[in-house]
C-alpha cells in the first residue's frame, strides 16, 4: 500500500512539474523585450526575430529655440529602424516608449517639445507634445500595439526641440554647463501576434 501511495505522489508531481514546464516555456516563446540604448539590438525569441538598430542616447541640451513649423529639420533628432527579419515565420505587436533617464526641473515645460515622426509612412505618431506634465524619469507612451509583418521595416524620428516664442524669457532653457538637460533613450517592445 505504501509503494501505490509513493507512486502516486510521484506521479502526481511529475505532472504538475510537466505542467510547469509547458508554462515557462510558453511564455519565454512568446515575449521579447528589445531596448535601443545607442547600438543595434538583435534578438531571436522562437520565430520571433526583431532587430531594433538606433543611432544614439538622446543627451540634450538646446543652443537655440526654433519654431515648431521647421521642426522637420531644425530639431534635435534619434533616427531608429525596426525590422520583421526573414527568418520568422509570425508578425510582431510592438510599442515604443522613450524610457526618460534623467531631465532637469526646468526643462519639464510647455516650451520643450517632442514628436514620434513615422518616416516610412511620413506621418506624426503623437503630434507634437511637451514635457509640461513630466514628473521625473519613467516611461513616456510614443506607439501603442503596431504590427509588424515579417520582412517589414518601419524607419523613425524622435524629434525634441525648444519651441520659440517671442512673448517668453526662454534664456533659462538655452544650454549651459550644467550636464544634459535630458536624457533618454528608445525602448522597443514586441510580442509575438498581431495587435488586437
Amino acid at each position: 500500500m505504501d509503494n501505490n501511495k509513493r507512486l502516486i505522489i510521484l506521479s502526481i508531481t511529475g505532472v504538475l512539474l510537466l505542467i510547469l514546464s509547458v508554462v515557462n516555456l510558453t511564455y519565454a516563446w512568446f515575449s521579447t523585450q528589445v531596448e535601443g540604448t545607442g547600438s543595434s539590438v538583435h534578438v531571436t525569441t522562437g520565430i520571433l526575430d526583431i532587430k531594433y538598430q538606433d543611432n544614439e542616447t538622446i543627451n540634450v541640451n538646446f543652443a537655440t529655440p526654433i519654431y515648431d513649423n521647421i521642426r522637420a529639420t531644425a530639431a534635435n533628432k534619434n533616427v531608429f529602424t525596426i525590422s520583421h527579419e526573414n527568418t520568422s515565420n509570425v508578425d510582431a505587436c510592438y510599442r515604443i516608449d522613450l524610457s526618460l533617464d534623467t531631465i532637469q526641473d526646468k526643462f519639464k515645460s510647455q516650451w520643450i517639445k517632442y514628436e514620434l515622426f513615422d518616416v516610412t509612412n511620413n506621418t506624426s505618431i503623437t503630434g507634437v507634445k511637451d514635457f509640461s506634465t513630466v514628473t521625473g524619469p519613467g516611461l513616456i507612451p510614443l506607439l501603442n500595439n503596431k504590427t509588424l509583418m515579417v520582412n517589414d521595416v518601419n524607419s523613425y524620428e524622435f524629434r525634441i526641440w525648444l519651441s520659440y516664442s517671442d512673448t517668453v524669457d526662454q534664456t533659462s532653457l538655452l544650454q549651459n554647463n550644467s550636464g544634459n538637460g535630458i536624457t533618454a533613450h528608445i525602448k522597443v517592445s514586441a510580442t509575438n501576434g498581431t495587435c488586437e
